[in-house]
């Protein structure tokens, strides 16, 4: 299902031989799923430095944090389509991401892989 219901039942009361009409809003759940890979050595994103690392991401709301699974694979709920920020922290290693969402009706989008770019050193100061 990919709805969340706020209510599952109401308890109504009609008249003899009357009706009525109740709403039931139902908020769509996003789901998305993707893996991250270092840019420039997709394998320094594996096993247990992936297992240490996590991945949040800044949405308007305030930022979302996920962790990450031995193969970089990652899986966060409650983004809508739009385009994302993320930093990845894994020890000593950080790096930003950039998710981009499509609109979709599918019930997990899926991004495929990702990659993370470790910032740039500033020279000269």
């Amino acid at each position: 299902m990919d709805r969340t219901l706020t209510r599952k039942q109401l308890v109504l009361a009609t008249p003899y031989r009357g009706g009525a009409i109740v709403e039931f809003p139902a908020t769509r759940e996003w789901r998305t799923s993707g893996s991250v890979a270092l840019e420039g050595d997709p394998e320094a994103l594996r096993g247990q430095r992936a297992l240490d690392g996590s991945l949040t991401v800044q949405t308007p709301p305030g930022p979302v944090e996920t962790w990450l699974a031995a193969d970089g694979a990652f899986y966060i709920e409650g983004l809508a389509p739009g385009r994302y920020e993320a930093r990845l922290v894994s020890g000593a290693l950080a790096c930003a991401v950039a998710l981009d969402v499509p609109p979709s009706d599918a019930p997990v989008v899926r991004l495929g892989t990702l990659p993370c770019r470790p910032p740039v050193p500033e020279s000269g100061r």
